[in-house]
């Protein structure tokens, strides 16, 4: 709830792209941090920290993902999004039922699940053509679209050859 307040605020205000690479920068060494822990207290303080992130992963980046889709394609993604979440979410208990009783493994596949995003930003993403837009940006989001055309005219003729 706290950071729910802040967090995305200040993602309108400063850019999408920066506070979901933050927070899922953050998320890589808060996973360390629960891997080593030997201490409950620092675990607590650490799952705190956290949950203070989930705003930036989730809710942020939800934000950030569907700016880049046109309208049609926009219910099509965040159904797909939220179902992938909720296969997640129901994959724990199944996850502590059969495989291992060790919560260890869950913060090593979310330390890599968050280095991949981190890459992702590094190598491949931009910020968002439409926060650009709205701040008057436009020359840097006309380039991005630009961008975006040019990958997706790619991938338009790599899919026609195969037809």
């Amino acid at each position: 709830m706290i950071s729910a307040l802040i967090i995305p605020r200040y993602a309108d205000i400063n850019g999408r792209k920066n506070v979901v690479f933050a927070t899922s920068s953050a998320s890589i060494l808060v996973s360390l941090g629960l891997i080593f822990s030997r201490s409950l207290i620092f675990t607590c303080f650490v799952l705190f920290v956290l949950g203070l992130l989930v705003s930036g992963n989730f809710g942020v980046s939800y934000v950030y993902n569907m700016e880049f889709f046109p309208p049609e394609w926009k219910s099509t993604v965040g159904t797909l999004n939220n179902i992938v979440h909720t296969l997640l979410c129901g994959a724990i208990p199944l996850y502590f039922l059969f495989l291992s009783k060790n919560y260890v493994w869950l913060f090593f596949i979310g330390a890599a699940m968050n280095i991949t995003a981190v890459c992702g930003f590094i190598f491949f993403l931009d910020e968002s053509p439409l926060y650009l837009y709205n701040k008057g940006e436009i020359e840097k989001a006309d380039k991005i679209v630009e961008r975006i055309l040019r990958i997706n005219d790619k991938f338009k003729k790599r899919s026609e050859a195969f037809i």
